[in-house]
């Protein structure tokens, strides 16, 4: 794989961005020249909805608000490049 041909982001899984592990991924990410899109915290609604084939897009939007303002930078991040 060239360097540059393919761009590269992570996504902390159940992490809350105000802790010392979110700061961890941060530095883990810079050490490999990784951009940290976001984190995405630890919430029932992915597994409540998984089970009936829904996402967090197929539901009332106050229900999932919160993870919903966690995807924004992902999302937008993907279809930059």
């Amino acid at each position: 794989m060239r360097k540059g041909a393919i761009q590269v982001g992570v996504v902390g899984m159940r992490v809350d961005s105000r802790t010392r592990s979110a700061e961890q991924l941060h530095r883990f990410g810079e050490g490999l020249d990784l951009l940290v899109l976001g984190y995405l915290r630890d919430t029932q609604n992915y597994v409540q909805l998984a089970p009936h084939g829904l996402t967090i897009w197929d539901v009332a939007k106050n229900r999932v608000e919160k993870d919903l303002e966690q995807w924004e930078p992902i999302i937008e991040w993907v279809y930059k490049k």
